[in-house]
Formats: C-alpha cells, structure tokens, sequence
C-alpha cells in the first residue's frame, strides 16, 4: 500500500486519551536519592498532556483530556488516583464515562458483528459467533 492509498488518520476510529493528573509524592524520596530533579509533577504531566491535545488537534483525532477533565470545578480530584498516579475506581468510572460519549459519537454507525453475549450459545459458542460469517 503506498501513502497515497492509506487511509488518513482523520478516517480512522481512533482516540487519544491524555494522562490524568498526578499528585505523586511518591518520587520525591527516590529523586532526592539519585540526585536528579524531580520530574513526576503534575506540571509536567500537563505539558505532556496539552502536546496531546495538540497532536490530536492536527490529526483531526478526537482527545480525551483526562488531565484536564478531572481537575475542573474546583472539586477534590484526588479521589480520581489510587496512589497519586494511577486511576481509582472513580477514576476509572469518571474516564469510561467521558470516553464512552466520543466512542458513541465515533462508533454508533458501525455495523454490530457479533451476536449480544445473552444469545451465545455456552455449550457450542462458535455456533453462535460464527453463525453470520457462514
């Protein structure tokens, strides 16, 4: 396939999901041990994030800016890590479900392939998910 005949990124169903906030004073003892600066901060985790936002803008690829998302209204964000870097569950339901509204929006024309999970046959399953393709 040549690059005049591959699809464009803008044809693609993709998602760029930005990195959530960080609150990781995790690192402050193992940067101060190594003698480096401390690079794990939230400030940092935003120009990463805005260059995201960024790309995706050129690429004409929606983003999902969960740095962003989750730090505004003033509310306690923290809720939203586990460990001041890694998702909570409410981290977890709050990232579904703003990305579940760009996957709509991305995916509801798509043709559905495969049959729902309640009309799968347990005992003989290929009978089932196969059953379109024959």
């Amino acid at each position: 396939m040549t690059n005049a005949e591959a699809p464009s990124i803008k044809d693609t169903k993709s998602v760029y999901i930005c990195p959530a906030f960080q609150m990781c004073l995790l690192f402050v003892p193992i940067s101060h041990y190594i003698g480096s600066k401390l690079n794990r901060v939230n400030s940092v985790t935003g120009t990463y994030a805005k260059a995201c936002v960024q790309v995706g803008a050129e690429c004409g690829v929606d983003v999902l800016d969960l740095w962003t998302l989750m730090q505004e209204g003033g509310s306690d964000y923290s809720v939203y890590l586990s460990d001041g870097l890694h998702l909570s569950d409410a981290g977890n339901k709050f990232a579904e479900t703003k990305l579940w509204i760009i996957l709509q929006k991305k995916l509801g024309s798509m043709p559905i392939i495969l049959p729902d999970c309640m009309d799968v046959d347990n005992n003989d399953p290929e009978s089932s998910l196969f059953k379109r393709c024959l």
